[in-house]
């Protein structure tokens, strides 16, 4: 056993049975990729050992707690609700999983070589995303899943998991944005018949409008992105004809343009207002606007005001959600908060 930076690691020969899987980014294995990967190892030996993490699992409900330290007190089991005695030391798999499978389902062997580390959750995590994506065994859907994944669970913000997974930032959020699409888009991106072009092309639309962007795909031999592009963008001017904001049945017209507030505008209000906010000014686009305004909040010292910039932020979250704007790609007054 050796020690590193991160932790303890040795190199060991396991019992394939003492291993189990890990939460895998990757949702495919596909059959005939596994035999042509164990006919290669069969010929040239296992090159790289499996990376796994000592691991406990609770025998009743199959909870897992990772093992630090060489730690063997276990808490009790939140699956079990209490003092859990049947505990299973085992080892999770971090990377390799497909490794392990040509070996173990396909050869037929008893024990595999593996790194073993001790890690946490967040740490098994980050090297897991690095180790699939230097890879390149994800398909564009799975990784947009593996991103959202390690926001929700760990609070990353779009920079964090860029750094884990060695990609940039700007990467994260285009996979970020193919989650917007429609089920049966997705699987069409997944199994490789949308390539990301169009997928990009098509994100911003809400759903209903997806679905006729994609029957262009059913009556069309040879899809052209140029012709897809025309059709999306006529698409969007009908999407915001059709509704400029419904969130919740609450309708919210944003105008982002140079006015003033004479008395026929104020006896002509239907929604509520108040005099102490600034105006929104008109500052290129209305991301960049409404970001810009949200600053002003920010950085206001009337109390009245930065209680509001949460509130103008969750309707700008709809708005990107629903298409009707985007996040500018110039410098934004907000980059700072980043």
């Amino acid at each position: 056993m050796t020690q590193t930076n991160d932790g303890p690691i040795a190199v060991v020969e396991l019992r394939c049975s003492h291993i189990v899987p890990g939460d895998n980014d990757r949702t495919v294995f596909e059959a005939e990729a596994l035999a042509e990967l164990a006919g290669s190892i069969d010929k040239e030996g296992l090159i790289q050992p499996i990376t796994v993490r000592p691991i406990v699992q609770c025998e009743n409900c199959g909870y897992r707690q990772p093992m630090i330290a060489g730690s063997r007190e276990h808490a009790s089991c939140p699956g079990c609700r209490e003092a859990c005695s049947a505990w299973q030391e085992l080892y999770e798999i971090v990377a390799g999983e497909r490794r392990f499978r040509a070996v173990s389902e396909v050869l037929g062997w008893t024990f595999i070589s593996a790194i073993v580390r001790e890690m946490s959750d967040d740490q098994a995590d980050g090297v897991m995303l690095a180790e699939n994506l230097k890879r390149a065994d994800l398909n564009p859907i799975d990784e947009a899943r593996a991103y959202a994944k390690r926001m929700e669970r760990h609070g990353w913000d779009a920079g964090e998991v860029a750094r884990h997974a060695n990609v940039t930032a700007r990467r994260v959020q285009n996979r970020l944005d193919l989650l917007r699409l429609v089920p049966e888009a997705q699987d069409l991106v997944a199994k490789g018949h949308l390539s990301l072009n169009f997928a990009t092309v098509m994100a911003p639309l809400l759903p209903a409008f997806q679905r006729k962007a994609l029957e262009y795909f059913a009556t069309t031999e040879r899809p052209l992105l140029r012709e897809f592009q025309a059709i999306v963008g006529k698409l969007m001017v009908e999407q915001a004809q059709t509704s400029l904001f419904d969130l919740g049945n609450f309708q919210l017209a944003v105008v982002v343009a140079e006015h003033t507030d004479d008395e026929a505008q104020r006896k002509s209000r239907r929604f509520p207002t108040s005099d102490k906010l600034p105006l929104i000014r008109k500052v290129g686009g209305i991301g960049l606007s409404l970001e810009t305004y949200i600053a002003e909040l920010l950085e206001s010292d009337d109390p009245e005001a930065r209680t509001a910039a949460p509130i103008v932020g969750r309707l700008y979250e709809g708005m990107l959600a629903s298409g009707l704007c985007f996040v500018p790609r110039q410098a934004s007054p907000l980059d700072k908060y980043q």
